[in-house]
């Protein structure tokens, strides 16, 4: 426990004041209360939206697709924008998008790598853009690449009753070697 708050120390410690709204009032040279809890807070919603990241990558990837379409706000799109011979999809909704998954995640095994996500945040609302790789195997024991694909991400979260939630995920493919 102990660990972890100095953690969080360091980072207040870190964490430039121009990240959130709002200028510093310093009170005999130290930061009011309501500073450090808008420093405090920017940092935990962050986190939030990096978790968020985090598992959509790991649901979808284990084919866990009800935990995958409940990061998506209840009326979520996921939107593949069409490149080259690749045609563009928009899915809506929970709904639309636990048959997404379910359709897909199991017939295309993979694993989703992202770099870390460029994020902003603005109250209920942020913003992301993500560079990502999506790598599929196929075989049986002596499984092997059967693609890789290279994408521009750009998410959009609002925040929700219990917590933060994908709004709209606009995939755009940089580059697709294989198939």
């Amino acid at each position: 426990m102990a660990k972890g708050i100095w953690l969080v120390v360091a980072a207040l410690a870190v964490l430039p004041s121009t990240l959130y709204a709002g200028e510093v009032h310093r009170k005999g040279g130290r930061e009011d209360a309501s500073t450090v809890e808008k420093r405090l807070s920017y940092i935990e919603d962050r986190l939030a939206l990096n978790d968020i990241e985090a598992e959509y990558a790991r649901r979808y990837d284990a084919g866990d697709c009800d935990g995958w379409a409940s990061l998506f706000d209840e009326d979520g799109v996921f939107e593949i924008v069409g490149v080259g011979t690749r045609t563009g999809q928009n899915i809506r909704g929970r709904k639309a998008l636990l048959e997404f998954c379910s359709k897909n995640a199991h017939a295309q095994p993979g694993l989703h790598y992202f770099q870390p996500p460029s994020i902003t945040v603005d109250l209920n609302e942020a913003v992301a853009e993500i560079r990502t790789q999506w790598v599929t195997a196929q075989g049986g024991s002596d499984r092997h690449i059967h693609n890789h694909t290279f994408s521009v991400v750009r998410v959009s979260y609002r925040r929700a009753a219990d917590g933060w939630r994908i709004l709209h995920r606009q995939t755009k493919l940089f580059a697709d070697a294989g198939q």
